[in-house]
């Protein structure tokens, strides 16, 4: 790879993957909020970053339908870790209820 073309190339991979990502999270994860979605997409993005630059050499060469499917990959882990770490809200049985009513 040019010196100077590392980051250049990542960028350039990015911009062709994200707006199929884009598109397929909107279509897949359409009961989310925009803030989950825009999170997901931003560690997506970290991600990619990461595993890139470890090792640009294997990366490079990957077509962009891999990078989407790995890409697409770690979104849905970061979507389903969201779900699970988000507060779960109490649940009132018709026993609790019973009581509030007497009080």
């Amino acid at each position: 790879m040019p010196p100077g073309r590392f980051e250049d190339y990542f960028e350039d991979r990015l911009a062709q993957i994200e707006p199929k990502l884009i598109r397929w999270a909107h279509w897949k994860y359409s009961p989310a909020t925009e803030y989950d979605r825009d999170e997901a997409l931003q560690n997506t993005r970290i991600i990619l970053w990461k595993r890139y630059s470890e090792n640009p050499e294997e990366w490079a060469p990957m077509p962009k339908e891999k990078w989407l499917a790995y890409a697409k990959g770690v979104y849905r882990y970061d979507m389903l870790g969201s779900y699970r770490n988000r507060q779960r809200k109490p649940v009132k049985n018709a026993s609790d209820m019973k009581c509030i009513v007497n009080d």
